[in-house]
């Protein structure tokens, strides 16, 4: 999958979770290679900001919560100021997915 995608309109998952974070309205959204099981997308804001959006696959044979412990190492790393950690925003467990 590492051809490039263009552009779609943000849906409703990319508004929701943005809203819920605070964030800019996202204006659209572009799927980005690699992410293997999870579906990875830049979200283009209104205000010329970026995120990203990832919805965490889901197999009911695999009881790991990959979302939660995913945000709590980036939790944990994200006080130290490494310059390369992203800074979450927002999750929504029921959808599997969080913004950062």
């Amino acid at each position: 999958m590492s051809e490039t995608r263009k552009a779609e309109p943000a849906d409703d998952l990319a508004q929701n979770l943005s809203a819920s974070a605070g964030l800019a309205k996202p204006m659209s959204q572009t799927r980005l290679a690699g992410g293997r099981n999870n579906r990875v997308h830049l979200i283009h804001h209104g205000d010329d900001s970026r995120t990203v959006l990832k919805r965490y696959h889901h197999d009911p044979a695999d009881t790991r919560d990959r979302l939660a412990a995913e945000w709590e190492y980036l939790t944990t790393l994200w006080p130290l100021n490494l310059s390369r950690t992203p800074q979450l925003f927002f999750f929504y467990d029921k959808a599997n997915s969080e913004i950062y």
